[in-house]
This record gives C-alpha cells, sequence and structure tokens, in this order.
C-alpha cells in the first residue's frame, strides 16, 4: 500500500510530529476527532464532570486534549516522548504549568518512571499507543496505572478499517503504485483484538465508538463539498451505532477499572 511503518521511538518518526500533528488537529478530521472524544468522555466518564481528577496523558502531542481537562477543571500529567511536542503542549497550557496544574515530562512512556503507589483517575491514550514498539504492552500499562474505579480512554488507529478501505481501492494484495508513501502506525490493531487486549485486566468497556466514519472515506469526494458542521453531524448520528461505529477511522474505546 506505500505506507512506511516507524516505531515511536524511532528518531525518523519525531520527524514527522509536527507535520502529524498540523494535519490532525488543524482541519475538519482533528474538530471532529476532539468533538467526539469530548462527547464521549464526558458522557461515559461520570466523575469527569466532579473535578479536579488525577489525568495522565499519554503521547500527549500538542496538549489539545490535555486543555480541556485542565479547563474542566482537572489536573493533568502531560507525557510525550518527543522534545518538540512537549514545546508545543507547553505552549497550549502554559497558564495551567505557571499554576500548577499542569505538569509535563519529555519521557517514552514504555521506559518511565512513576511511584509504586502512583495511580490516576483518568488516562489519555489517544492515537499513541499504536505507534509504540509493543502497542498491547502500552495498553495493558495503562491500565495497570489507573486507580481502582478510575477510566482509561484509548483511542487506537483501525485496522479494520484499513483494511476495509485498501479492498474498496482493489488494492488489498498490492501496493498502490500512484500512492504517495505516509506513516503507517505499525501497532495498529483491529476492534475486536482492542476489545482482547483491555479483556486481559479487570474491568469493563463503558463504550466502543467509531471516531470519522463517514469524513474522507473515500479519496476522491471534495469534503469541502460540505461545512465542517455537515460532517459533524453525520459522524454524531451513527458513531456508536453498530456496525457503522465498528468502522471508524479511529475506535474508541473507554473502559473502567474495577473497583
Amino acid at each position: 500500500m506505500g505506507y512506511t511503518q516507524l516505531a515511536m521511538n524511532d528518531h525518523s518518526f519525531h520527524l514527522y510530529t509536527a507535520k502529524l500533528q498540523q494535519n490532525v488537529y488543524s482541519t475538519a478530521k482533528g474538530h471532529i476527532r476532539l468533538t467526539l472524544l469530548r462527547k464521549d468522555i464526558e458522557e461515559f466518564v461520570p466523575s469527569f464532570s466532579s473535578p479536579p481528577l488525577r489525568v495522565l496523558d499519554v503521547g500527549c502531542g500538542g496538549g489539545q486534549f490535555a486543555k480541556i481537562c485542565l479547563d474542566a477543571g482537572h489536573r493533568v500529567r502531560l507525557l510525550d516522548a518527543n522534545e518538540e511536542m512537549i514545546c508545543s503542549a507547553a505552549q497550549t497550557v502554559g497558564s495551567y504549568i505557571e499554576s500548577g496544574a499542569a505538569a509535563l515530562v519529555c519521557e517514552d512512556f514504555q521506559q518511565a518512571s512513576f511511584a509504586s503507589d502512583e495511580r490516576f483517575d483518568l488516562v489519555l491514550m489517544h492515537g499513541s499507543a499504536e505507534w509504540m514498539p509493543r502497542a498491547e504492552d502500552a495498553i495493558l500499562n495503562a491500565c495497570d496505572l489507573l486507580a481502582p474505579g478510575g477510566y482509561l480512554s484509548l483511542l487506537m488507529y483501525n485496522q479494520d478499517t484499513h483494511i476495509l478501505k485498501k479492498g474498496i481501492n482493489g488494492h488489498l494484495l498490492g501496493r498502490d503504485p500512484n500512492k504517495k508513501r505516509k506513516l503507517f502506525p505499525p501497532g495498529a490493531l483491529g476492534v475486536a483484538d482492542t476489545a482482547a487486549v483491555l479483556s486481559r485486566r479487570d474491568g469493563t468497556i463503558q463504550i466502543q465508538s467509531g471516531i470519522r466514519i463517514f469524513h474522507k472515506f473515500f479519496r476522491h469526494i471534495d469534503t469541502a463539498e460540505h461545512p465542517i458542521s455537515h460532517w459533524l453531524n453525520q459522524e454524531i448520528k451513527y458513531f456508536r451505532t453498530p456496525p457503522f461505529s465498528l468502522l471508524g477511522q479511529h475506535s474508541h474505546f473507554i473502559w473502567k477499572k474495577s473497583i
């Protein structure tokens, strides 16, 4: 298909992170992603409306979702292995760093040090686990860092939808010679595979939703033909309804750790 696979700790990957952030959060797809993630968390993490929660943002990127949590009154530790992203996040949440509500750590999550008794009420892992060398281990580690009754918000690139798109475009068995090479997360998982990983810890899935089901599903559709609100309203209508919820570009799980 012409995708380049790079792990999160690969120096080459870090060269692309700023571009990835820009491509995600400065566009309609970024607006859709943030809106749907926020909607899921506000509706399926009851304690989110009762700050302050202890929040860990794994692979925080530019700090866009961390700021949503900080604006809601929570305390957030932002962690990213890329110094450039940490600097970007610092600009996004600067005032909260000064007040002590936000703390930034430039460290690889899979090598990060946490106190033996340190636990979080909410762990955000949005589009980061699939870039790590051992994605499944990273997810399980995030579950282990939760306090009893805590929540994991896990956004994973959906391998199922990737396969479906390749098949629709006739490239399931071979590479598209006309397609530019692009980054592809080496640890991408299908919906059932992600659910199976979560089942290895004591807890329950509260919701599984599809993030960006319709928007830019086909490469040759001009999405600018409709306003962002049009695409967002379509997504909201079906992002939690099977079978459509299984076909998002990303799959979002909210998992609650048993008490």
